[in-house]
């Protein structure tokens, strides 16, 4: 799905590439984090981040339509 992500712990800047799977993979400094690409899970991580459903109002601002 794209270049591999270099690996330079000691390279200035951030770096960004996608993985195998669809996942975001950023790299800044020694930090690398993964991120989903797909709306829905980024839904769910929102619900299970306030602790609750979001109403429909909330939802629309996450996923319109």
């Amino acid at each position: 799905m794209g270049t591999p992500v270099p690996l330079d712990v000691n390279g200035p800047g951030a770096r960004a590439g996608f993985g195998l799977d669809g996942r975001l993979i950023v790299v800044i400094g020694i930090l690398l984090r993964a991120f989903t690409i797909d709306p829905p899970c980024w839904l769910a991580r929102a619900c299970r981040e306030a602790g609750r459903e979001l109403n429909r109002c909330e939802f629309e601002d996450v996923l319109p339509g």
